[in-house]
């Protein structure tokens, strides 16, 4: 038996599914291993077959030299 979408097996034609960890996702059936989210991605979720897009924040770097106030 295949593996659904999110989930993966170590090898092919194996009777366990394993969920697909957090940070990963499988998006087709049948994978052997997860695909890693890409960079500006997340899925704090398991057994994910999609990332979804990390909100955008603004950091701000203040320099250790920089006089606050």
């Amino acid at each position: 038996a295949l593996c659904v979408s999110g989930t993966y097996s170590s090898s092919q034609g194996q009777a366990f599914c394993a969920n697909c960890p957090s940070g990963t996702y499988a998006n087709s059936t049948g994978v052997t291993e997860c695909s890693q989210c890409l960079p500006g991605t997340s899925q704090p979720n398991t057994g994910q077959t999609s990332c979804i897009s990390c909100p955008v924040q603004i950091v701000l770097y203040v320099s250790e030299y920089s006089p606050l106030g």
